[in-house]
């Protein structure tokens, strides 16, 4: 991929960083090479690091009037720049220190990896911008407020601005990272949550107003001060509503000033609630109920953000980072879908303004709203990208789209889920006037008795809304839970139920999943011709309890695509189920013919989105990745769509049953031609080695060496008491066999016995192997866990979800024999490694012992000591 300045791939150390890319930047600036003094010409400095004291300097300062103004730190793409934040800041530091007053100071620092650039005031450690690789494009807002920031000719009239004479305090807003974020709420939640002696829910609430209230006040700032804002340049300490300054101001007016804020922005938004232009986001006697100084301490900490960022897709972030911050476990699943996923189904559905409509959008279990925003964005990027419309018409599209194009809903109570949807399009410029809290699945939507009033007259519109024979909308983009079950012994779901053909086609009194019930909830909801693009697990697109859905899917769609995502796409709630993205279009007629399906399997897609909050090195890097397989799939989809390229369509004759693209896309023994071409011997496994079944026959009071297979492929063992496992049969494995997991073969898991475990058992959930005389133990182990082989045996399982692999599947599988000299050369490179791991641990256990020794570091009474009161593991 290529920016600007130079090709990604060409970025290999900070040497290149400087040459190809700094380089380029500067030029691009406007810096001519009088004012850029590379690091031969920079004076190194004291600084200060932690507690110590060392010299440094930076790679480039920039001279703009005879004065150092910023400086740049480049590093190698492999480089954590939170590493040398701290160095930069006190350079600057000392830059300043030595300067008389008056003099111009040296503001800004930026620290770049190449892959991304992170500029600073030179006292702040929160980045002021961040841009990525991909944001040195021509047109790119980040590149523009880069360029109006520290472009030269912006450095120029830095010291001619001027406030009130110079008296006014000026205050600086910065947008956060999407990695900051994370660090930055749950520090504030857990702040609230421990100094109110509040629970966690309630925590939660409380910040779900304090964050509504400072992104509302800092809209309002973008509003008065646009250029300042989009340059992070200060802006008078007055002008900013939410900071602690504007507080103190207060408190001796109010008890709270905080809430007597909240209640005034609440009041306005109660008047658009009355007239029905929006959904009602707080209750009518709400208030921030938190006491004032932890009020004013988590406005303290959120003053200096600026959570209005004109980057969309940061935006789009904020509230699943919210959410990531606050909450824990499984329960995250229906609330997040990887930002690289819902990019990926939202081009891939492409929303359009057609001339005689504009496409209608829901997200029936819309959770934060993710997938709303970004087709929200994509449709008014081609109204403001449309030259030919006027301003009104321009207007009147966006009105539209905002209002009336996009609909969510979501059960979600606790948390209020719709709550926070319509936050987060509301400060998206949609008023949430369209998320409703509801049961999608509820073809009804009929009101309990004791639900109020204005709930049940939300209800009562979404009826309205539902009420079209063929659905109201031109596209359903989600990702609906996939566990939660709808139980016919409950009057409620049963209800429910009974509305759904998908559930009488199931065995009477069977509790039914709601991913099966939103399969059917799509075609009730889209148009003929309309677009389904559902986050699916792989069992509905597999399993063999789920071929009547399948069935149904085929009688009622026309299926487009199915792109498989990685098992870990999901890893941010915790959950690891293999998942898809099922791509559909309802049928016009039942004589539709089904055309070939594109099937692709993606690697990063959905990994971008780490569960962890602190940033590593690699997550730029990871976010790229998914971020240019997103363009990889939709290009690939384009050709195969104009039947340029038919590469990943499957024919349509070929889809019997199932629909998972791995039963499609990956065959099993596809290199075994090659192997023989090379000249080596191929055939199943059992033609190399047999299975062993000794059955272990030792008492059940014994004490058995238990063993476990690692991923990386060594063996294990543990002491149990054979009354302690859970499998009645349990085989020996002797010295020289080869042991195999049957759920974990897939990562790997496969070793060789050595003599010291002869005699270890193993449970039924493994299979033992013994080479024959023609093979070598350490090679075969070698093979069994190269990449070749281990697709071979995920192509070889009929599962979707662990891929179990049984004795029989392995015994089949087609391997080659290694050449005798290579065979030979590679046994003896793992005997020799082991030895030298043997050594190695010998060295150390006998050094640890004579320093325990010689040094008194060892005694009974220690080990007693440690037996007694060691804590659990």
């Amino acid at each position: 991929m290529k920016n600007l300045f130079c090709d990604r791939a060409h970025l290999s150390n900070e040497a290149s960083v400087e040459r190809l890319f700094v380089d380029r930047l500067l030029q691009h600036l406007g810096y001519k090479d009088a004012q850029i003094l590379p690091k031969t010409s920079i004076e190194e400095l004291p600084i200060g690091k932690g507690s110590k004291r060392l010299r440094y300097k930076p790679d480039y300062v920039l001279v703009v009037g005879r004065a150092a103004r910023w400086v740049i730190d480049a590093k190698a793409p492999s480089e954590n720049l939170d590493n040398w934040t701290e160095q930069c800041a006190s350079y600057c530091l000392a830059i300043n220190s030595r300067l008389k007053p008056g003099q111009p100071r040296a503001r800004y620092f930026m620290l770049t990896n190449g892959l991304e650039a992170r500029v600073h005031a030179w006292d702040d450690a929160t980045p002021r911008l961040v841009l990525n690789f991909a944001d040195f494009m021509l047109l790119s807002t980040k590149l523009q407020d880069l360029e109006a920031l520290l472009g030269v000719d912006a450095v120029k009239e830095w010291d001619s601005k001027k406030t009130d004479g110079g008296a006014e305090r000026m205050m600086n807003l910065a947008r956060p990272t999407s990695n900051s974020i994370n660090a930055v709420f749950s520090e504030c939640n857990n702040y609230i949550y421990k100094h109110d002696n509040i629970s966690q829910a309630a925590a939660f609430n409380e910040f779900v107003k304090v964050i509504f209230l400072k992104i509302k006040a800092d809209k309002e700032l973008h509003r008065k001060f646009p250029a300042e804002m989009r340059a992070g340049e200060p802006i008078p300490a007055s002008a900013v509503t939410f900071s602690a300054q504007a507080l103190d101001q207060l408190e001796s007016q109010t008890d709270n000033p905080l809430d007597v804020q909240f209640q005034k922005l609440r009041e306005a938004l109660e008047l658009e609630v009355v007239k029905g232009h929006k959904k009602r986001i707080f209750d009518i006697s709400e208030r921030i109920n938190l006491q004032p100084d932890t009020a004013k301490e988590v406005v303290r900490r959120l003053q200096h953000l600026d959570l209005f960022g004109i980057d969309e897709d940061l935006n789009g972030r904020l509230f699943e980072a919210f959410l990531s911050a606050t909450m824990r476990g499984r329960d995250l699943g229906q609330y997040f879908t990887p930002r690289s996923v819902v990019k990926l189904m939202t081009r891939l559905a492409d929303p359009r303004i057609h001339a005689d409509r504009t496409d209608r959008v829901i997200d029936p279990c819309c959770g934060s709203g993710g997938f709303l925003i970004e087709a929200m964005a994509a449709l008014q990027r081609q109204v403001n990208e449309n030259m030919a419309l006027s301003g009104s018409e321009q207007q009147k599209l966006h009105k539209f789209i905002r209002e009336k194009a996009l609909f969510g809903v979501d059960v979600g109570r606790d948390p209020p889920v719709a709550r926070i949807a319509r936050i987060n399009m509301y400060l998206h410029g949609d008023g949430g006037s369209r998320i409703y809290l509801a049961d999608a699945l509820d073809k009804k939507l009929d009101p309990a008795k004791s639900l109020a009033p204005e709930l049940s007259a939300e209800l009562s519109e979404l009826r309205k809304v539902f009420s079209g024979k063929d659905g109201e909308f031109d596209i359903v983009l989600t990702n609906p839970p996939f566990s939660k079950e709808y139980d016919p012994k409950v009057p409620r779901e049963r209800r429910i139920l009974k509305a759904f053909d998908v559930a009488k086609n199931a065995a009477s009194g069977n509790t039914l999943k709601s991913n099966v019930l939103f399969i059917e909830r799509y075609r009730d909801l889209v148009r003929p011709g309309g677009k389904v693009l559902a986050i699916v697990d792989d069992s509905l697109l597999a399993g063999d309890s789920f071929r009547d859905v399948r069935k149904f899917i085929h009688a009622n769609f026309i299926v487009r695509a199915v792109v498989s995502l990685p098992g870990d796409a999901f890893q941010r709630s915790g959950a690891r189920v293999k998942t898809s993205v099922l791509y559909l279009t309802k049928r016009k007629s039942p004589s539709d013919q089904q055309p070939a399906v594109f099937m692709y399997y993606c690697r990063t897609i959905g990994v971008d989105d780490s569960a962890r909050q602190r940033p590593t090195p690699d997550d730029a890097a990871r976010r790229q990745a998914a971020a240019d397989e997103v363009e990889a799939v939709i290009e690939a989809f384009k050709q195969a769509q104009s039947g340029a390229d038919k590469r990943h369509l499957v024919d349509a004759a070929l889809l019997v049953d199932r629909l998972d693209v791995k039963n499609y896309v990956v065959k099993k023994g596809r290199r075994a031609a090659d192997w023989q071409s090379r000249g080596l011997e191929v055939g199943p496994l059992s033609r190399w080695a047999s299975r062993r079944k000794e059955v272990w026959v030792g008492e059940d009071s014994d004490v058995v060496r238990a063993l476990k297979v690692t991923y990386d492929g060594r063996a294990e063992f543990e002491e149990k008491e054979r009354d302690t496992l859970k499998y009645r049969d349990l085989y020996l494995a002797r010295g020289g066999d080869i042991v195999v997991s049957h759920i974990n073969a897939v990562h790997g898991a496969a070793c060789v016995i050595p003599p010291e475990l002869d005699g270890a058992v193993v449970s039924t959930e493994y299979t033992v192997l013994t080479p024959n005389e023609s093979i070598d133990a350490y090679a075969l182990w070698a093979v069994l866990r190269s990449p070749e082989v281990r697709a071979d045996m995920l192509a070889s399982t009929s599962g979707h979800g662990r891929h179990r692999i049984d004795s029989d599947l392995f015994l089949a599988l087609q391997v080659p024999r290694p050449a005798d000299a290579v065979m030979t050369s590679t046994a003896n490179a793992f005997r020799r490694a082991r030895e030298l791991e043997e050594e190695a641990e010998r060295l150390r256990a006998e050094a640890q012992e004579k320093l325990e020794e010689e040094t008194e570091l060892t005694s009974d009474e220690a080990h007693n000591i440690i037996a007694a009161f060691k804590p659990p593991r």
